[in-house]
């Protein structure tokens, strides 16, 4: 996250492990992936696809930290190609 403030081009390595971290089981860990999908991700980006699982799987979570977690970053990302 730093390094992206900073203005370095952290996409090539940075954007995946934020993916992989909002499958992850750890609460912790799934909600700072999400937090840091919805700040470096737009909505048109191709990475967005690959959250769409882990939505559905959070949505369907009985915690609602992992609900809300998942649907204040599904209100940044979600467009048309992406609705569930």
């Amino acid at each position: 996250l730093y390094c992206e403030m900073l203005g370095h081009d952290v996409s090539s390595f940075g954007y995946i492990p934020c993916v992989n971290m909002t499958a992850d089981s750890n609460l912790l860990c799934k909600t700072v992936g999400y937090l840091t999908c919805s700040l470096f991700l737009n909505p048109e980006h191709e990475y967005v696809l690959l959250l769409v699982n882990n939505w559905r799987r959070d949505l369907a979570s009985s915690n609602f930290i992992e609900v809300s977690a998942a649907l204040s970053t599904m209100m940044r990302l979600l467009n048309a190609d992406t609705i569930p």
